[in-house]
């Protein structure tokens, strides 16, 4: 499996709160942000590639990652105008059958790994969830067990996403993308991960996976809150 994770954006509102580190490098008991993520999504045998904006790449020396053989990183050189478009250039290594899991970067989940492996391997495509109804989150509606609908920042449902989404196949991602970027189908100016999902719905059976907790990470706020939580 190929585990996409974007960590291009400028992470202005930990710039605004005083922190000089970029969002993924910023250290939590005694490791980068990043780090965690990956070994709370860790998966068997798969391939991480880390899309990081290229001044940002100095501070890989702070960490473990550069010694990790399943580690790669393509460098972004300018921002881009959305996670979907970040993803994009990885183009090269996911447009193929190989299974393929896009992350964000900066979320911390509890859930039964053994379960998700198994939902991983059965579904052709997958939405970890969480309940809430906040309209800072991304939200998936379903019938009867199939996912219709996805809407960004919109609660059309009770459960939100986690951010973490999965494809039997990476191919149909990249597909899916790239039609949504055509269609110049955006939100608030951006195009993001998720709402690829209406491009693919009536070609993919896509389900959900609800998850046990999750504690996002991606605002110095958050970062406060639920800092004790990660890798507890």
């Amino acid at each position: 499996m190929n585990v996409v994770i974007p960590m291009a954006g400028a992470g202005s509102r930990f710039v605004a709160a005083g922190y000089s580190i970029p969002k993924p490098f910023i250290p939590i008991k005694g490791r980068s942000m990043i780090e965690h993520v990956l070994d709370n999504l860790e998966v068997p045998g798969a391939k991480y590639y880390l899309l990081c904006r290229l001044e940002h790449l100095a501070h890989l020396q702070n960490t473990n990652l550069p010694y990790r053989s399943d580690v790669a990183f393509i460098p972004v050189q300018r921002p881009t105008e959305g996670a979907a478009c970040t993803v994009l250039h990885a183009e090269t290594f996911i447009d193929s059958d190989e299974p393929l899991l896009i992350a964000n970067s900066d979320q911390y989940v509890r859930y039964d790994r053994e379960a998700w492996l198994r939902f991983l391997n059965e579904s052709e495509a997958g939405i970890m969830t969480f309940p809430s109804t906040e309209s800072k989150w991304s939200y998936a509606r379903e019938e009867n067990g199939r996912v219709v609908e996805v809407a960004e920042k919109r609660p059309i449902s009770n459960w939100a996403t986690v951010g973490v989404y999965s494809f039997r196949r990476g191919s149909d991602w990249v597909r899916g993308a790239n039609r949504m970027i055509q269609a110049d189908k955006r939100v608030r100016g951006e195009f993001y991960v998720c709402p690829v999902f209406n491009e693919l719905t009536e070609e993919l059976f896509v389900r959900t996976f609800p998850v046990t907790e999750m504690f996002g990470i991606g605002t110095p706020e958050d970062l406060q809150r639920h800092y004790d939580q990660v890798a507890a």
